[in-house]
């Protein structure tokens, strides 16, 4: 083979590869959306994703929800669709990952359009405009963080397991467009009580306080805030404790109500408590039922 002929099958090569090696720089720098980007052909090309994958690996809080305002949901947003729509195994076929994709492509579409309803349809009924960001805020969230997952129906544990990937990194969009929503109206009000706007409104901020695990700053703020309007009436006991066990746990410390659950053995149990021996009294005294009644709500197998 003449040496022309060899610098030709190696420029041409190399132009094959430009389009996704251009990608590949796209997506680290945030030109193409990694969300909606199909990573079909990259996959094809284990030289481009291998090295795409370690660096979405090395972003800070990219393996999940991260801790500290360094590292909030929307910082690590590309990594974590990287690896969201790349969790499948790397003997998945071509046609089979296009497959898988489509159909997750389709449920996202239509989860997206359910959270925009309930979004709309919570708000109509509000009445400030504190109340009805929080009321549409709080009826997306039950979208995202919780029907999502409970209605997806798909048999092939492939494409399941791509899905539930692909919602982890769109619910961490929305927590974190729920965490700037309450951090502004916690700068203008200093809770959305129970006598000043509405049960509603003091119940849906506990809600978004409770499910923007990323910014733990702003969930300690809003426990505290909670804390003084629980003494004033302004919001319920309950709510406390939730809130200070979330937030007790996300700090490395262990619960004093124990209502923040693990899986362990297949069986759901308490994450670790402060002391088990009066955990009762404790719940007792915010409006909680006994922690085994608790528990019985969850005495499904686990995982």
């Amino acid at each position: 083979m003449s040496r022309s002929v060899i610098l030709a099958s190696i420029a041409s090569a190399v132009f094959a590869l430009t389009p996704l090696a251009s990608d590949v720089a796209g997506i680290k720098a945030g030109r193409i959306d990694a969300a909606s980007y199909d990573f079909g052909p990259l996959r094809q090309q284990s030289n481009l994703l291998d090295p795409l994958r370690t660096w979405s690996e090395t972003v800070p809080g990219a393996r999940g929800r991260a801790r500290g305002p360094w590292e909030t949901c929307g910082s690590n947003r590309q990594a974590r669709y990287v690896r969201a729509w790349t969790n499948v195994p790397s003997t998945m076929s071509a046609e089979d990952y296009g497959r898988a994709r489509r159909a997750v492509v389709d449920e996202m579409r239509d989860l997206e359009a359910k959270a925009r309803s309930a979004d709309l349809d919570a708000r109509s009924t509000a009445h400030t405009p504190v109340e009805q960001q929080l009321a549409g805020l709080a009826a997306a969230d039950q979208i995202w963080m919780g029907e999502a997952l409970l209605n997806w129906s798909n048999p092939d544990e492939a494409t399941t397991k791509l899905f539930a990937a692909v919602l982890e990194a769109r619910a961490c969009d929305f927590e974190w467009k729920e965490a700037r929503a309450l951090r502004r109206i916690l700068r203008t009000v200093r809770w959305p009580g129970i006598k000043t706007y509405s049960a509603e409104a003091s119940e849906n901020a506990w809600l978004i306080a409770q499910h923007v695990d990323h910014d733990l700053p702003l969930q300690s703020l809003a426990l505290q805030r909670l804390e003084a309007a629980v003494a004033e009436g302004q919001a319920k006991p309950e709510h406390y404790a939730y809130l200070a066990d979330r937030v007790a746990i996300s700090s490395g410390h262990p619960q004093r109500f124990g209502t923040q659950l693990r899986c362990l053995n297949g069986k759901t149990v308490p994450a670790p408590l402060l002391d088990a021996a009066h955990v009762d009294d404790a719940r007792r005294a915010y409006g909680l039922p006994p922690l085994a009644q608790y528990l019985k709500g969850f005495d499904r197998p686990c995982r």
